[in-house]
């Protein structure tokens, strides 16, 4: 009953309550189900490190999860053990040669160590197996655009965006390509889709925020921002007020944001 109440709340969005009956489930009884949900909400608050303790706690009860063997993958690039995430995800592919999600991380993994060439093999070996996974397909745009190959670029994110015209993330990278092109308008356009579909997201407030700083729109960027912030602190965020308030030349208030 509790978990079941756990559930509803997680799925109600009253992720606070939702987090706590989980924990309450894992001391008293420890809930295997209850661990597997709450590592996927710490993984969306982007709590990297207790998400990858309780994954190590499932992966020692049951070692044949291969998707959370992924997981482990993923929060390990995320914290920037990238020859941890690398290994795992050949395991992976030991056991499912086909799995696009280890050929996906292994490309990132690459692209963060700055080995282009590498990165790109994976992520066309992943290609070859599904040409229309977004994932793959925005990877490639953001590594290309890496490398200023503009127009390889700007095709992978609008092929990405053509599979699915609602993906926030398509949308997010696309509209980054024309901000840092010099088209604040077009930018600033994609991001309001992206912000439709997935309200309050920090990351978009934050990149909305950057668009209207760069067509001189100062006081709405500072709004923007502030509301972002308050979702979740973040370093690009105070980056950000930083700049808004040198430009306002706040200076006292600019060192204390970029500080």
């Amino acid at each position: 009953l509790r978990f079941n109440l756990a559930f509803m709340e997680q799925d109600q969005g009253d992720i606070y309550s939702a987090k706590n009956s989980y924990i309450k489930l894992i001391k008293e009884f420890n809930n295997f189900n209850s661990k597997l949900n709450l590592y996927n909400i710490f993984i969306k608050e982007k709590n990297y490190h207790k998400s990858l303790e309780l994954v190590n706690d499932i992966l020692n009860t049951n070692k044949n999860l291969l998707n959370v063997w992924i997981d482990k993958a993923y929060l390990n690039y995320k914290i920037k053990e990238y020859n941890l995430s690398k290994d795992i995800c050949h395991s992976v592919l030991k056991k499912q040669k086909n799995n696009i999600q280890a050929l996906n991380l292994i490309g990132l993994c690459f692209f963060k160590e700055k080995n282009y060439k590498d990165s790109i093999h994976y992520l066309l070996e992943g290609l070859k197996i599904n040409g229309k996974d977004i994932s793959i397909l925005n990877s490639l745009g953001e590594i290309y655009f890496e490398l200023r190959n503009l127009k390889e670029s700007k095709k992978y994110y609008s092929k990405a965006l053509e599979i699915n015209p609602n993906s926030h993330r398509s949308l997010n990278n696309l509209a980054g390509f024309y901000l840092e092109t010099n088209n604040s308008e077009r930018a600033l356009e994609l991001y309001k889709k992206a912000l439709k579909i997935f309200p309050s997201e920090p990351t978009i407030l934050e990149n909305i925020s950057k668009a209207y700083f760069s067509l001189n729109e100062s006081l709405i960027a500072k709004e923007l921002t502030k509301k972002a912030l308050k979702i979740r602190s973040s370093a690009s965020g105070k980056k950000m007020m930083s700049y808004i308030y040198f430009k306002d030349q706040k200076f006292t208030e600019a060192w204390k944001y970029f500080d």
